[in-house]
């Protein structure tokens, strides 16, 4: 891990290029170039950008092929396995006309290229099939995810949330902490929320014009939480998805994980930095129900990591148990975790209180992104193990 720092703390801006490459040469046909950058079936080497729609641009590099009628490259493109073909276009037109929130294969078929059409016609993508982990050992989990989901946000969306040149000897925690400044003291507030809604609604269209109408900076911020927390459109599902699946091997990012992306880095850098919030220092309770397997990697003296945003409460009475059930598992235990988040100062991964912007009260308390713990003490009863944890404050 220590010999790639350097390579990661570099890499946004190099991502940015190779991504502005990519789709560049794919809207011009330069297919030569796209192999380039992606690599090939057989050598994939940055084959998590192919379902990536910049900020800058409506069409991922298949639904460009389809544009093109390229039966030949669609074919190739869905020997990778990263491609996701349930990726929707961005709102926009055409030569097809509205073409916003088309598939691929939808695509194709308005423009009857009956080749292309033929071969996207019940293909299937793998990706959504992929058994994810809650539970990332420590010593597993590359450096803050630099290689993951925020450090491909900010590549994609660099000139919306980090319109400067990115400081290689930063490192991300860092990054993040500058994006805020800018967004909350600047009007540049204003693009992140036109580009993240923009984004957000090939997923959630609704949301779209949710995010759209949002008049103030203020009111834009609290819109972020409050969406998060409707138990109706379960986006936090998607959303914790989205960022569990960083540790998947080969990093493979769906579609709407990408699509997601510039909400999901806006929740965190709230979680993380916004005053708004009040910090959690007490005691927090969540509760999960886990299978046998998931269950025991919980022992005392072990490190490890939640990649994705971690809901708690201060009440263990209204500790809402998240199911983590496999397939071909059936059997489930109960555990509920009791969280010490006492730190000798305040840091950045103490939960924070969402109450007053949350659509219920559930004396919540979430915690960012990539928040690490220490199991302290395992108590397991008939009914239930309880698994005590330390919040490791880790330095900015």
């Amino acid at each position: 891990m220590g010999n790639s720092v350097s390579a990661k703390r570099s890499s946004i801006e190099e991502e940015h290029r190779n991504l502005a490459k990519l789709l560049k040469a794919a809207k011009f046909g330069k297919w030569d170039e796209v192999w380039e950058v992606i690599g090939s079936p057989n050598y994939e080497k940055k084959s998590y950008m192919l379902n990536c729609i910049p900020e800058d641009r409506r069409w991922s590099v298949l639904q460009q092929a389809v544009w093109w009628n390229k039966t030949e490259v669609v074919n190739k493109l869905l020997q990778f396995s990263t491609i996701d073909t349930y990726g929707k276009a961005k709102e926009g037109k055409s030569e097809i006309g509205d073409d916003g929130g088309l598939t691929a294969f939808e695509i194709a078929e308005k423009f009857k290229y009956s080749g292309v059409s033929k071969v996207l016609h019940g293909f299937v993508c793998g990706i959504d099939g992929l058994e994810i982990d809650t539970f990332h050992d420590y010593s597993q989990v590359v450096e803050r995810q630099e290689f993951g989901l925020f450090g491909l946000t900010l590549a994609s969306y660099k000139k919306t949330f980090h319109p400067s040149t990115v400081d290689p000897t930063k490192p991300l925690s860092v990054v993040l902490k500058d994006v805020f400044e800018v967004m909350n003291t600047t009007d540049q507030w204003k693009t992140v929320r036109d580009k993240l809604s923009e984004s957000v609604s090939v997923a959630y269209q609704e949301y779209y014009v949710e995010m759209r109408r949002c008049e103030s900076r203020d009111v834009f911020l609290k819109k972020i939480i409050n969406v998060y927390t409707n138990e109706d459109k379960r986006l936090y599902t998607r959303v914790n998805t989205a960022l569990r699946r960083q540790k998947a091997p080969g990093y493979k990012p769906t579609a709407e994980d990408l699509a997601l992306g510039p909400y999901i880095l806006a929740f965190q850098l709230l979680l993380m930095f916004w005053n708004n919030l009040k910090t959690e220092r007490k005691t927090t309770y969540r509760k999960m129900m886990l299978t046998k397997k998931d269950l025991e990697k919980y022992q005392k003296g072990i490190k490890f990591i939640w990649l994705s945003f971690v809901s708690s409460s201060v009440n263990p009475e209204k500790a809402i148990p998240f199911p983590t059930l496999r397939q071909n598992e059936e059997s489930t235990y109960s555990a509920i975790f009791k969280i010490d988040n006492s730190c000798a100062n305040t840091c950045l991964w103490q939960p924070k209180n969402i109450e007053k912007f949350a659509m219920f009260q559930e004396e919540e308390r979430v915690y960012p992104a990539g928040s690490q713990f220490l199991v302290t003490d395992r108590i397991d009863k008939f009914d239930e193990t309880q698994i005590c944890l330390k919040l490791l404050s880790v330095p900015l």
